[in-house]
């Protein structure tokens, strides 16, 4: 009886061994393992996918040989899948691949996006990336020009328009907060001008205090960047999404620009602000308009990177005759 026992023990330590070297090459089983790549492999895993339908997936891809192995394996030690992009080393095992996904690494997009930036160019470079569809990012930012902080973001490819959308409002929220700023809606639209004309954080304060003299007087702004934004957007009214995401914005103005662009926002024919912020400003251009440079000034322009401010228009012209010839 005992010899028996011994014998079925044996039979059953043996067969226990032969399962377990089967699953530990299965577990070890390599990326793509029919060509032999060296290169990262990346995945898209969708909102609610289940783990039945990751594994074919994942066969599919030639990222695993089993199937059934995977999902019994990814079954016991992922709670929760978490959606997005999955980057999968060359010679990652079924254990590498279930790893990753249990501790839900997805891989994160850089994505930076400069001060003075409208809507539409972050768009342009969000589709560009594959992270959301232009068209999907502009109608729901466009009510937010002016407050989607100009930053780095690391974005998950997966998210949607207003889930990018919320995290630049909280960025800008949290840079206005730190900085102490109470920030109005007229002193985010000149922000939004200075980021446009000021040739350095030293001219900053000077230009938004010009601004901010000319409203008081009941002045023009006729600020050049005014008219460009609204040129270009009547640029665009007439083009299919396919020819906005080529275009390119903030060309030069021309000399009969000035008068003959049609549009709220040109504030050489309309008085007061623009009606939005024409772009996203940058914190020194917020801050620079919450505390602007107090002056009599009233005219300004540039000549190879230098401000010169004048308070008459007299001597603006003198100025731009003497330094700029005309």
């Amino acid at each position: 009886m005992r010899k028996i026992l011994l014998i079925i023990i044996s039979s059953l330590l043996i067969i226990l061994v032969v399962l377990g070297l089967i699953f530990t090459i299965l577990f070890k089983s390599t990326v793509n393992a029919k060509n032999g790549s060296l290169e990262p492999t990346l995945i898209k895993i969708e909102e609610n996918q289940n783990l039945k339908s990751l594994a074919e997936q994942l066969k599919a891809q030639n990222l695993i040989k089993d199937e059934r192995i995977f999902y019994w394996h990814g079954k016991s030690n992922i709670k929760k899948i978490k959606p997005g992009y999955y980057e999968i080393a060359a010679g990652s095992s079924i254990n590498d691949i279930v790893g990753l996904l249990a501790q839900g690494k997805i891989k994160l997009v850089k994505v930076t996006i400069p001060e003075g930036w409208r809507v539409e160019q972050i768009g342009q470079r969000l589709d560009e990336l594959k992270i959301v569809k232009y068209e999907d990012f502009v109608a729901s930012a466009k009510p937010y020009e002016g407050s989607l902080f100009p930053n780095t973001h690391y974005f998950n490819p997966v998210m949607s328009a207003k889930e990018i959308i919320n995290i630049m409002l909280e960025d800008y929220q949290g840079k206005i907060s730190a900085s102490n700023l109470e920030v109005s809606k007229e002193d985010l639209v000149i922000a939004s001008i200075v980021e446009r004309e000021a040739a350095g954080d030293f001219d900053r304060s000077i230009i938004a205090g010009i601004y901010k003299n000319r409203l008081k007087i009941g002045m023009r702004l006729e600020s050049d960047p005014t008219v460009r934004y609204g040129k270009d957007e009547n640029a665009i009214v007439n083009l299919d999404v396919t020819e906005i995401k080529n275009y390119k914005f903030w060309a030069p103005v021309k000399t009969s620009d000035l008068k003959s662009v049609i549009s709220n926002f040109n504030t050489y024919l309309t008085d007061g602000l623009p009606p939005t912020p024409i772009c996203n400003p940058g914190i020194k251009s917020i801050e620079a308009t919450v505390h602007p440079e107090a002056s009599d000034y009233l005219f300004f322009f540039h000549k190879d990177g230098q401000i010169y401010p004048s308070k008459t228009g007299e001597e603006h012209k003198a100025k731009t005759l003497k330094i700029l010839g005309y």
